[in-house]
């Protein structure tokens, strides 16, 4: 994940014990439209994944390689909208919360 990260130039930390961990993007005003984009981007490979990871036995090695190989097209999207300055404008929906506030 983190030499993903790098090699794109995307500025992740991860943070927890492999079992259970959570990344986290510093974007300042943009890192709530960042994490959207990236859970909208890995949908679209067949993913559902958000800024916690829970790696376990019953992956498999295709599992595992098709999620290693849906980040990097996804980190490579997201350097592309971080460089071009349009995060926002690559989403199809509104920006997810980072809390419940929705509900209030």
């Amino acid at each position: 994940m983190l030499r993903t990260a790098d090699k794109h130039g995307i500025n992740l930390t991860v943070h927890g014990r492999p079992a259970l961990m959570s990344m986290a993007m510093d974007y300042a005003d943009e890192t709530a439209a960042l994490r959207t984009l990236f859970t909208q981007e890995m949908l679209d490979r067949g993913f559902i994944a958000g800024m916690w990871v829970y790696p376990n036995f019953t992956m498999t090695d295709w599992i595992i390689d098709d999620y290693s190989a849906a980040l990097d097209e996804v980190f490579a999207l997201l350097a592309d909208a971080i460089d071009n300055r349009n995060i926002s404008s690559r989403l199809r929906g509104p920006v997810a919360h980072a809390d419940f506030r929705r509900l209030t």
